[in-house]
């Protein structure tokens, strides 16, 4: 019995230092692990920078959620914003607005980086050489809620550059307010330019009140609008969409109220596809809040081809492409 008896004291003592060593073990652990900013609260350009630089050395595959309150104005930037960080979701959200001071795009989203902006304006400067948000190959930008970016007056970028990524815009998103110097054509766009092979997807929400060559969207060099819901809206300078060597579906939404110095007040269209499937684009109307106007033809629509084809008549929801006299050169 009594060999039985130390037998086990000795097995219950083992198995006590086993468990003491495991929880040492765990706490090194879990002092050594790099900061966590899930659902931090940044309320000042500090903070941002702190959580920005978290994400880029927070390795691949992580999600994080940063809660903005209150108004600061954080830093520029013209590289990526979190590095080679793949497959990370970053959710941006809360009620405050975060500036940009100096030339350079407050998000830089690149392959594999999902931003989820949520309710948060971003806001430009006046003079910036870069987009407010640019959107590289492999990135994702998400648009949801009152989600705003606005502000980047007098620039050379405009707004949003989709430069080979994707954003998708819903609910109440909106890109307002933003306007292009004419410096050169292909880079034109007052609010979202989409390039080299990217995509904007428009669900809800809206791209008004932008002004630049090529007005509120423009779709060049192998770019993809598909439309499915809400508006392009009183955006001028030439066009509420601008359609460039790219690709435009239209299957819902409206656009009116943009007026183009020249050609193709609602939509122009130049090199490219072009298909209405629903929607509503609206022409020479009597109510000026809803009218597309063009300086010389096309108020609804013109295609720049051989011949050329325009629409000054609004295009409403059962008027499309496919019908015969959708071009009526009117």
């Amino acid at each position: 019995m009594k060999k039985i008896f130390l037998r086990l004291t000795v097995y219950v003592s083992l198995i006590a230092v086993i468990i003491l060593i495991a929880g040492c073990d765990d706490n090194v652990k879990k002092d050594s692990k790099e900061p966590d900013v899930s659902g931090i609260e940044i309320k000042d350009a500090s903070e941002w920078e702190t959580a920005v630089n978290d994400i880029k050395n927070g390795g691949d595959g992580e999600v994080y959620t940063l809660k903005i309150s209150g108004s600061f104005t954080a830093p520029s930037t013209k590289e990526n914003m979190f590095r080679t960080a793949k497959n990370i979701t970053i959710n941006i959200q809360g009620s405050g607005t975060v500036s940009s001071a100096i030339n350079g795009s407050l998000l830089r989203i690149g392959e594999g980086q999902t931003v989820i902006l949520k309710n948060v304006a971003l806001q430009g400067h006046s003079g910036n050489d870069s987009p407010v948000i640019e959107i590289l190959s492999g990135g994702l930008l998400q648009m949801e809620g009152n989600a705003k970016v606005t502000g980047n007056t007098n620039s050379t970028a405009g707004g949003i550059h989709v430069n080979g990524g994707m954003l998708i815009m819903q609910e109440k998103a909106s890109v307002t307010g933003n306007t292009k110097l004419v410096t050169f054509r292909e880079q034109a766009s007052g609010g979202i330019m989409v390039s080299n092979g990217g995509t904007f997807w428009l669900y809800n929400g809206t791209v008004s009140e932008n002004d630049g060559h090529e007005g509120g969207v423009f779709i060049i060099s192998g770019g993809t609008f598909i439309m499915e819901g809400g508006s392009v809206s009183d955006n001028s300078g030439s066009s509420g969409v601008f359609v460039g060597n790219g690709t435009f579906t239209m299957k819902d939404g409206v656009i009116s109220g943009n007026t183009a110095d020249e050609n193709g007040g609602g939509v122009y269209i130049l090199r490219s596809t072009f298909d209405k499937l629903g929607g509503i684009i609206y022409g020479n109307e009597k109510d000026p809040k809803l009218s597309n106007a063009a300086g010389v033809q096309g108020h609804a629509l013109y295609w720049d081809t051989s011949p050329v084809k325009w629409r000054n008549e609004t295009a409403g929801l059962t008027v499309n492409t496919l019908d015969p006299d959708f071009w009526k050169n009117d």
